[in-house]
């Protein structure tokens, strides 16, 4: 009797109680706001790797085509009425960039190629791109780019000049709106005339002149 009785007499069950579940979740929730930031890090790593891969190849797609055209730049379309540097292409003719694209395999895309889109980019910035189709998220240095009234040679310029670069006011991020700097105004990729490719923080270039590409030579 004694032992039935031990049997029918209530044990602890198996698994968690309440208290012990809350504790686990709180566990949990704690190690996800410590990872999070993590992950977000890798994430913004790889766009910044994917892109400063893609400015390389359209930096040798640049040295290629003025290998082909005695050293001279791409035409930037100027005398045409544009006045942008960012453009692929300008009332469906291609310029700058544009002219490019049979190097990186992409000469016969009807709206932006992919390759011209930094995935560092915001997704707002990325649509309008997509849904312009005729724009850019890099910037190519005018000194590198040619017209009838100004043909620029690239040997002439030094090594460190920067070629090509990221969407980025380096001199003040963010004064053209939140989504026109590619990496959220942290930084940028630069491809130089001596062909390297490179990231600068932003830390690095706040203050320089605007648009005097000739001052990140130090960078």
């Amino acid at each position: 009797m004694e032992s039935m009785k031990r049997r029918k007499n209530p044990t602890k069950a198996d698994g968690f109680t309440l208290v012990e579940l809350l504790v686990c979740m709180g566990v949990i929730v704690l190690l996800c706001s410590l990872l999070l930031p993590q992950m977000n890090s890798l994430t913004d790593r790889a766009r910044n790797v994917s892109c400063l891969s893609q400015l390389r190849q359209i930096g040798g797609a640049l040295q290629s085509y003025a290998a082909e055209n005695n050293q001279n730049g791409p035409y930037d379309g100027r005398e045409a009425g544009n006045t942008s540097i960012a453009l692929w292409k300008y009332n469906n003719q291609k310029v700058l960039f544009g002219l490019l694209m049979p190097y990186v395999d992409a000469a016969g895309a009807a709206t932006t190629p992919k390759i011209l889109i930094c995935p560092g980019a915001s997704r707002a910035f990325q649509a309008m791109l997509t849904v312009s189709g005729d724009n850019t998220s890099y910037w190519m240095n005018p000194e590198v780019t040619s017209n009838p009234t100004a043909v620029n040679s690239l040997l002439a310029l030094p090594g460190r000049r920067v070629a090509m670069m990221d969407s980025c006011t380096w001199w003040q991020p963010g004064i053209f709106g939140p989504d026109y700097d590619n990496h959220s105004g942290k930084g940028f990729n630069v491809f130089r005339m001596n062909g390297s490719a490179s990231w600068i923080p932003i830390a690095k270039s706040m203050g320089l002149g605007a648009w005097d590409w000739s001052q990140l030579d130090k960078l």
